[in-house]
């Protein structure tokens, strides 16, 4: 302009919302890198602490674009600029994601768990890819947040994450800007990440491990006790009705509704018609459980007409859909999408597993009817040391249970009916 350079800012401020664990610091990352500016993002157990150096028109136009990039499951709510320093142009060394400190700046927003993404799952699925079938795959947008966080603020140390050291190729995507996993605390992949055992109900490892092995069990007739994110599940095919009144003896859960969930969308529109609502509902990224009428079911239990399972010729086959094992005295029936790359596992088989897909699974928490959600594997097995159970136990302790939130659909509204879950972010005040 008049040849005068433009005096540079040092910008200090303080974030609240739900910006910990949903790609915050790595979208603050890009879009400082993109404008030139200096200075580091790093979380602290009551927010966010940006630091901003730079010319005074670009941090302006910093704060003015931020909130139209933020990730997907961000929220900003509050922004507090607690110091504007003038520096010497030369004060920047560029822009760093620092680790989280303790310190509290405000009211932070803990996301629940994300339902896996769309990138994630096709990497499960993928044979040329390295996490091909591996059950705790994870990015920024998606996976354990909540169930994993041990205190805050929300970084890898704090999390039940901090046991499993990241591999070379984990770290290069850790550490990589331009990578989905960039800052991602809870990636992992089979190398570096947890595993999985299936045992038996004495606690004993099984001859048979992976996936296909538990698959196989659940065709069986055999309940299957999960430990993955928020503690036990117990599963059992709705196709086997020996399996369902097992799981209701042994629960202690003679009439109440038990919820499945389908294998996709597709699976549920066999079983009754949907509107978009409901459609959008069940993709919702908190994963919650949708009641509907099912008129397609008929009175004696199996599939109304024309309506079958869609797994293939060897699962159509199958004994019918136990009904009235399912929601008796009722024609309504929970039911819910899968949230996390282990259930899509135990529906879809991977190379060498001959079990054809499951439609439906049912998936009930892991607890005696009235007892709180069981958490850890000896616990399970204490009360229930008859059962013929087997076992998948990641080794991701998880401190928090969670279970889905269920919403039934009155006509064009909708309520939510389960208080146990986290249907949306913990909005936490840290102690002074």
């Amino acid at each position: 302009m008049n040849g005068v350079a433009e005096p540079w800012f040092r910008w200090e401020m303080d974030l609240e919302g739900t910006i910990q664990g949903v790609g915050f610091r790595p979208a603050v990352h890009r879009l400082a890198h993109g404008a030139g500016l200096h200075g580091s993002v790093e979380n602290r157990s009551g927010g966010v602490h940006l630091v901003l150096i730079g010319p005074e028109h670009a941090l302006h136009r910093f704060l003015e674009i931020l909130p139209d990039r933020l990730p997907v499951h961000a929220r900003l709510e509050r922004v507090t600029v607690t110091s504007r320093t003038p520096v010497a142009a030369s004060a920047g060394s560029g822009f760093q994601i620092r680790p989280g400190t303790s310190e509290s700046v405000g009211r932070i927003s803990i996301p629940p768990d994300l339902v896996v993404c769309a990138a994630c799952l096709a990497e499960i699925m993928d044979p040329g890819n390295r996490r091909y079938g591996y059950p705790f795959t994870s990015c920024t947008q998606c996976g354990p947040r909540c169930t994993v966080l041990e205190r805050l603020p929300y970084d890898r140390a704090n999390t039940s994450l901090h046991r499993f050291p990241l591999c070379r190729e984990c770290l290069a995507e850790y550490e990589n800007p331009q990578d989905r996993r960039f800052h991602a605390e809870s990636t992992a992949c089979p190398v570096c990440g947890p595993k999985t055992v299936l045992l038996n109900s004495d606690g004993t490892p099984r001859d048979d491990q992976g996936m296909g092995a538990a698959r196989r069990a659940l065709g069986a007739e055999k309940i299957l006790a999960v430990r993955g994110l928020g503690g036990f599940q117990l599963v059992v095919d709705p196709l086997r009705g020996d399996a369902v009144q097992a799981l209701r003896r042994r629960k202690g859960r003679p009439h109440k509704p038990l919820a499945v969930i389908a294998r996709s969308l597709a699976v549920v529109r066999s079983l009754c018609p949907l509107t978009r609502p409901q459609e959008d509902i069940l993709q919702h990224p908190s994963g919650p459980i949708l009641v509907l009428d099912l008129p397609c079911l008929n009175e004696s239990g199996g599939w109304g007409e024309g309506v079958m399972p869609t797994g293939g010729p060897a699962r159509t086959a199958a004994p019918r859909f136990c009904w009235d094992l399912l929601t008796p005295d009722s024609h309504t029936l929970g039911i819910m999408l899968p949230t996390t790359p282990l259930h899509h596992l135990l529906f879809h088989p991977l190379a060498g597993d001959d079990v054809p897909p499951f439609d439906l699974l049912v998936v009930t928490s892991g607890n005696r009817s009235g007892e709180p959600l069981c958490m850890e594997t000896q616990r399970l097995k204490r009360p229930w040391h008859d059962w013929a159970l087997s076992l998948i136990c990641s080794c991701v302790t998880t401190g928090t249970s969670c279970a889905a939130p269920t919403t039934p659909f009155v006509s064009s509204r909708t309520m939510g009916l389960r208080s146990g879950a986290v249907p949306g972010a913990w909005c936490l005040k840290p102690c002074a």
